[in-house]
């Protein structure tokens, strides 16, 4: 099976939410198992080309069955990508991104997210 070469250019990255409500306090998470929850939205625009990527993670602690959020933060990132009709299918409110182009995308924006989240949070308690 041939592979399609993709020429894509990143366009923008938008930090888009920040809450860290513990961020100046002194909490005490030890050894503590804390649940992250990962959120991506897609957002593609066959006609023009660009594909707007959000990626985002919660962090949620749990105690006596009582959510705590203690971190939000999302981003996004918007491609510009050569004949982006070739890989994302639009139809009936459905859509359909090729698993290569997606993990691609992916695999950058999350890295992107990973790096502004370190910098967001190197004087908290998640700074490591």
């Amino acid at each position: 099976m041939e592979i399609p070469s993709i020429q894509l250019s990143l366009e923008h990255i938008e930090e888009l939410d920040f809450t860290c409500p513990v961020a100046k306090k002194s909490i005490n998470i030890g050894k503590e198992i804390i649940p992250v929850k990962f959120v991506v939205n897609i957002y593609p625009d066959v006609k023009r080309d660009y594909f707007k990527l959000i990626t985002g993670v919660r962090y949620i602690r749990r105690r006596n069955f009582i959510g705590q959020e203690l971190l939000f933060y999302r981003i996004a990132v918007v491609y510009k990508i050569e004949k982006l009709g070739d890989f994302v299918k639009l139809e009936n409110s459905q859509v359909t991104v090729d698993t290569r182009l997606l993990a691609l995308l992916l695999s950058i924006s999350i890295g992107s997210m990973r790096g502004m989240l370190a910098l967001r949070t190197q004087n908290t308690v998640f700074k490591n």
